[in-house]
């Protein structure tokens, strides 16, 4: 099963690269050795339409024509996404009714996609300039060293 999500797209570009080591010659580096190739039978498309504050979750139609809500499977795409095997069979079930003209279905709008997962479930400082340290130092009310303007981290 392929996943392809609407916004961003997601594939991975494993298979190019390591075909492009081997042509031009590359040894093969464990990073870029070929895996198993699994014979995709569907392609699912999955998207999150605007709706409260992590979406809802849909399964798009191979055209980019149709959807259909696959909330009753998975709320939203970070739940399919935590219990991915729980939902996969049932999401490519209604993807495969949204292909065939059988499941419920809606005409697809662009406009109303939202990112394929609309917030993020952290915050993570990764600065490293002495100025944002301090500052983020200051809005936690931590003081900071005098150290941290002439000593590296």
């Amino acid at each position: 099963m392929k996943l392809d999500t609407i916004g961003k797209v997601g594939t991975s570009r494993r298979s190019s690269i390591s075909s492009s080591f081997d042509k031009i010659g590359f040894p093969e580096h464990s990073r870029f050795q070929k895996s198993p190739v699994r014979k995709v039978t569907h392609c699912m498309k999955l998207a999150s339409l605007r709706s409260g504050r992590d979406g809802r979750l849909v399964v798009v139609s191979r055209d980019l024509g149709f959807y259909a809500d696959a909330s009753h499977i998975a709320p939203t795409m970070q739940a399919a996404l935590d219990d991915w095997e729980a939902f996969r069979s049932n999401l490519e079930a209604l993807a495969e009714g949204l292909d065939s003209s059988t499941a419920e279905r809606h005409r697809f709008d662009a406009r109303e996609v939202d990112a394929p997962l609309p917030r993020a479930f952290q915050w993570a400082d990764g600065s490293a300039y002495v100025n944002h340290v301090e500052l983020v130092r200051k809005a936690r009310g931590a003081e900071m060293p005098q150290s941290f303007w002439t000593d590296p981290p």
